[in-house]
């Protein structure tokens, strides 16, 4: 990550650099504008906790077919709220942690937060309109609150 710093003094910032795409999460983790972040253990623990807009986070694994099936949905999700919140993907099978502290015992299992506090879980595939849902509802309270 501190290589990626060093490149440009852009990335530092959380406005997304015109050439690239990418800046810095309120986390300090580097992110392509309008794709998911794919996560660690360590460092969802890290975006949970810093980052000011909603988190929506699908726990999925290589094998499973409905969180294959699931996964264009992600990406919508990723371009459609690049603005407003961050959308990631934490690997189950390569980080082990993070699900057996949140009890996830199906995948794909969808985890919203805000503030640092989980908000939404949702089990299974559902669609698009209802991430959106929970997503906008989150939105709308942040805007809300702000006033």
């Amino acid at each position: 990550m501190s290589a990626s710093r060093g490149r440009s003094s852009a990335l530092s910032s959380p406005e997304p650099a015109e050439q690239t795409g990418i800046f810095v999460a309120d986390s300090g983790i580097s992110v392509e504008k309008g794709k998911p972040i794919h996560l660690t253990d360590t460092q969802f623990e890290t975006l949970i906790k810093t980052e000011k807009r909603p988190v929506l986070v699908d726990f999925w694994a290589a094998w499973c077919a409905p969180c294959r099936t699931l996964a264009p949905t992600i990406d919508d999700l990723a371009r459609e709220y690049a603005d407003t919140a961050v959308i990631a993907k934490l690997d189950t099978q390569k980080n082990r942690a993070t699900p057996t502290r949140y009890r996830i015992q199906g995948i794909p299992t969808i985890l919203i937060f805000q503030d640092g506090e989980l908000k939404e879980t949702i089990v299974g595939l559902r669609p698009k309109a209802v991430y959106q849902a929970v997503l906008n509802k989150l939105i709308s309270r942040a805007a809300t609150s702000e006033i």
